[in-house]
């Protein structure tokens, strides 16, 4: 099955984008975990210097 050129560049730009997309997902998904896992163990998460 021949594609055209015109195929082929929408499908590699169509498949940047999704690289785009689940990139940006992943690192709003990590970061929410960060922020949740701050905001449950609050102090704990950063930790206390001894004197």
């Amino acid at each position: 099955m021949a594609m055209r050129a015109d195929d082929l560049i929408d499908r590699r730009r169509l498949r940047r984008k999704l690289t785009f997309w689940r990139v940006a997902t992943f690192v709003v998904l990590a970061a929410a975990l960060i922020a949740f896992s701050a905001w449950i163990y609050s102090d704990d998460f950063t930790g206390q210097a001894v004197d």
